[in-house]
């Protein structure tokens, strides 16, 4: 089973300003990878990426990795629709691997960290899990979302989580929906539609009046 894990970023004005930089210049690349895309009409990554890595890394300052993440995202958004040019949120989200992305005393959970990749290199913030997550933050798996809103950065992260026991039940219940009868279960047992429908009568004579 699969959940999402909110994470978010204690960041000083430093901090805020490294990781947006980093997510401008970034969806910036992405803007330009679009270009190629557009022009060869192709999402394939492998294409792409011969054409525009040279350049992206030497206009926009990405790590290697950062650049294969920026190619990745464009060819995705591409082949949502072939017939325009895509563009990219100045502030969109910024998908992070575990080779740009580490977390740090998650166990713990006194002073866990995250390391993330940025345009000055790799930096390493605070970060703040909600109790209700701290026992699936070691269950953490895969990609990782670097997300802004309103003045802040949060991570949107993916767990693995064990499936709940099956339940094997006794008995079970048929319904039958209906317009006359809202229901009726395989007990014979009818629920009737009268007080709905006269509770929808008095509310289109009262929209009416007003």
């Amino acid at each position: 089973m699969k959940t999402i894990v909110k994470i978010k970023l204690l960041t000083d004005e430093i901090g805020k300003k490294r990781l947006l930089d980093t997510m401008e210049a970034f969806n910036q690349a992405c803007d330009y990878i679009a270009i190629s895309c557009f022009e060869q009409q192709s999402a394939s990554k492998f294409r792409i990426q011969k054409l525009v890595y040279h350049d992206v890394r030497e206009k926009f300052g990405l790590s290697a990795q950062l650049t294969i993440r920026a190619i990745a995202k464009t060819c995705d958004a591409y082949k949502l629709n072939k017939k325009v040019k895509c563009e990219f949120k100045k502030h969109g989200s910024i998908t992070y691997d575990p080779r740009i992305l580490t977390f740090k005393g998650l166990h713990d959970l006194k002073y866990p960290q995250v390391s993330l990749t940025t345009l000055d290199g790799r930096r390493s913030f605070n970060i703040e899990i909600r109790e209700y997550f701290a026992g699936r933050v070691s269950r953490i798996q895969g990609q990782v979302d670097l997300i802004h809103k309103k003045g802040e950065f949060y991570l949107y992260a993916t767990c693995d989580m064990p499936e709940d026991t099956p339940i094997s039940p006794d008995d079970c219940l048929g319904v039958d929906l209906g317009v006359k009868n809202i229901a009726v279960d395989n007990t014979g047992k009818s629920f009737s539609n009268d007080k709905v429908e006269a509770c929808r009568v008095k509310t289109l004579k009262l929209r009416s009046n007003l």
